[in-house]
């Protein structure tokens, strides 16, 4: 224990006791479940910024820089003991520091009770209306990093004004966690346009990130609270924003300036209500991670980058709340809150009044991209605007979404933009979400994607929120949807797979598409593909798809794009109906390693058209199987099939699955290489504890596990295990 005189403000001073903490604060709080890459930070060296700060100085930029050569190469933590610390510029992270404060009373960000009681202030920005109104360098400060760094973090910190902006794509290691921060900003570079704005007018920039991490990999913004303001119950803080009264527009107001009923775009306006050209330290984007931006179909066998946001809270009154792109990416367990009676005047430039009912401030809570994402137990409440006083709401409004233009979305001729790429292992769950589940537009192939269990609370009559819609919506019909599962979600007003054609009728290519279980409110509409397999769907009053039958698959195994297939395992295609043979001799399988076609032994049993490799299928390799046109047709009738084709990856050529019967209940193991993961399945509706035990019979880890959840196993070292699944019964397995 060690007693200091800390300089608390120019004012007053005040004696401290403290130990510094040498723990990793994931762990502590996470224990098992901890990504293994958060001990790679310097945790144990530590060193005090209370031991680098001269009496005279007031603020603690230089003390700061001190303990930052003082942890010298190797690294570590410098740490804040409870306390106020002014700051006057940008801080830059060097690589391998963590900046730490105590730890919390309260660690969960979700609390109104969390703050951190190591507090660092930046300065607050003071508009004045005249001239060039204030210097935009007297404030709106970063804590940010240059260069590629590894081994960072910003850990159980209150922060005040500064923005967190850390990481490159070739960064490690990059963890955010535990921090309060609020008043953050950034002034449009666009404004004042001094063509007709006067000087001292100010925007917010709607691309400004709260909390802005960019890695390689292994990369974690986990536990934060952010805008908070007067919401928390200790140590409430005071909103930046402020009015600007005789803002200058372009456009005019319809009706007058006291009740507008909308805006033309002609002429300009000086708005002399300044609430309505608001200077909104909300107005901006949230919290955003990523990792390194790649072309996901050069990897033939799954990557993890091991991306995560994590039980983080936030509120925020514009543009996206959460945004998140990664291979390898879990979103779990956060907090997004909105206002509601919310009014739009300016566009989101800030430059004109709102002159349509088409804007987008592009409310929305959380935006995603990439492959092998998990997106469960999130909470997320999105509002819309209400457009200058008129019938009209902006056009957003989306609970969680991906679209055309996303990163891993976005099928150009440039590979960094995403080409050739295509969407895979996305899961959806658990959510309660206002807005709606959208993949709109993503003109990639999209296979394995399960949406179930989410509550979009879609008939809660809050004006400005959108309807409970989920939707895998494409303008093209040119990439393929399989192994899509919907399933099990209530409060729905629509669910729409696939392109409305002239006809009204929704087309789109793939099998494997489930639409189950799910549940309708108001006059909820069912718009599916013909292939789709509807099953226990309630209160849904609408239903589009073909009237007549086609030759489509419902059903094929393993399915288009699987990167895990057992090559021991039956190959088949299943249809709507019993089908016959027309031609079944050229059916073919052609692997990718060296382009061999051999011919595939077909059967058909009732429905199902049964195909048999007449040689063994290759580990890791991608094999594209061919149905010709005219090989099948419907029992009784006339028409067959156009050609059906599609391609996956053998993983193994041994049973993946390993199946045993414990209490009249049959579990499924499904051990993933790759990921190192188990996937553990059961037909029970309770969550089983789950043990993972070594031969000496020490238990490793253990979860309660509900069906269709992951056991995460990356940490062990390769060898035996004993999986244990109940209180009696195991079985053993090989990682």
């Amino acid at each position: 224990m060690k007693t200091h005189i800390l300089l608390l403000s120019t004012i007053f001073i005040s004696i401290v006791a403290f130990s510094q903490p040498t723990d990793n604060p994931y762990k502590t709080q996470y224990g098992t479940g901890t990504p293994t890459w958060t001990d790679a930070l310097n945790w144990s060296t530590s060193v005090s910024i209370i031991d680098f700060k001269l009496p005279e100085e007031t603020e603690w930029d230089n003390a700061l820089q001190k303990a930052f050569v003082a942890l010298s190469a190797n690294g570590g933590t410098v740490f804040f003991p409870a306390g106020t610390y002014p700051f006057l510029n940008n801080v830059i992270l060097p690589s391998k520091v963590i900046l730490r404060g105590e730890t919390p009373v309260q660690t969960d960000a979700k609390s109104d009770t969390f703050a951190p009681a190591s507090r660092l202030v930046f300065p607050k920005y003071e508009p004045i209306f005249t001239g060039n109104g204030t210097d935009n360098a007297t404030a709106f400060k970063s804590i940010t990093t240059t260069g590629d760094v590894f081994n960072c973090g910003i850990v159980y910190l209150d922060i005040n004004r500064a923005r967190i902006s850390i990481g490159s794509s070739a960064s490690k290691n990059m963890l955010v966690y535990g921090v309060r921060q609020n008043n953050v900003a950034q002034p449009d570079a666009g404004v004042p346009d001094m063509t007709y704005m006067n000087g001292w007018q100010r925007f917010s920039y709607r691309h400004t990130y709260n909390i802005a991490v960019f890695a390689e990999s292994c990369a974690s913004v986990t536990r934060c609270r952010v805008n908070d303001l007067m919401n928390n119950t200790v140590h409430p803080l005071t909103d930046d924003s402020y009015d600007q009264p005789n803002y200058i527009a372009k456009g005019t107001y319809i009706n007058g300036a006291e009740n507008p009923n909308g805006a033309t775009a002609n002429g300009l306006t000086t708005i002399t209500h300044g609430e309505r050209a608001r200077f909104d330290y909300l107005n901006h984007y949230g919290i955003r991670v990523n990792g390194k931006r790649m072309n996901p179909s050069v990897n033939a066998v799954p990557i993890n980058q091991e991306i995560e946001l994590i039980d983080n809270w936030l509120y925020t009154t514009m543009r996206v709340g959460y945004f998140a792109e990664a291979i390898g990416l879990v979103i779990r367990g956060n907090v997004k809150k909105d206002k509601t009676g919310k009014m739009g005047w300016l566009d989101a430039t800030g430059k004109s009044l709102i002159s349509y009912n088409g804007n987008t401030l592009e409310n929305r809570a959380l935006n995603f991209a990439g492959e092998n994402i998990l997106i469960e137990n999130n909470d997320f409440e999105v509002t819309r605007h209400k457009m200058v006083n008129t019938k009209y709401y902006s056009t957003d409004g989306e609970g969680i979404m991906i679209q055309w233009q996303d990163a891993w979305g976005f099928n150009t001729a440039s590979a960094s933009s995403g080409y050739d790429a295509r969407m895979r292992d996305i899961t959806i769950r658990n959510n309660r979400v206002t807005g709606y589940i959208g993949i709109y537009d993503v003109q990639v192939p999209i296979s394995n994607v399960t949406i179930s269990n989410n509550d979009l609370r879609a008939n809660e009559d809050v004006t400005g929120r959108t309807d409970g819609i989920i939707m895998v919506f494409k303008k093209e019909t040119n990439h393929r949807v399989d192994n899509l599962f919907i399933e099990n979600n209530t409060n729905i007003s629509n669910i729409n797979i696939g392109n409305k054609n002239t006809s009204n009728v929704y087309e789109m290519p793939g099998s494997n598409i489930v639409v189950r279980n799910n549940t309708g409110v108001n006059r909820a509409g069912l718009n599916v593909p013909y292939q789709t397999v509807l099953t226990s769907n309630t209160a849904f009053t609408t239903t589009s798809s073909y009237a007549t039958d086609l030759l489509l698959p419902i059903k094929q195994v393993p399915y288009q794009m699987q990167h895990s297939a057992d090559g021991a395992a039956p190959i088949f295609v299943e249809f709507k109906k019993a089908i016959e043979a027309v031609n079944l001799t050229n059916i073919t399988i052609k692997r990718a390693s060296d382009n061999a076609v051999s011919p595939l032994n077909a059967t058909i049993n009732g429905s199902k058209l049964e195909l048999t490799p007449t040689t063994p299928l290759l580990i890791n390799d991608i094999d594209t199987i061919t149905i010709p046109a005219n090989s099948i047709k419907f029992v009784g009738e006339t028409a067959s099939n156009a050609i059906i084709k599609w391609h996956f990856r053998v993983a193994q050529n041994s049973t993946t699955a390993i199946s045993k019967v414990i209490d009249t209940n049959t579990y499924s193991f499904y051990p993933n290489p790759a990921q190192d993961k188990i996937r553990i399945q059961h037909k029970t509706e309770k969550p089983v504890l789950t043990t993972v035990i070594n031969l000496s019979g020490v238990e490793l880890k253990r979860a309660m596990v509900i069906n269709g959840d992951e056991l995460t196993v990356r940490d062990l070292t390769k060898g035996l295990y004993v999986l244990k699944i109940g209180e009696t019964s195991h079985k053993l397995i090989i990682k």
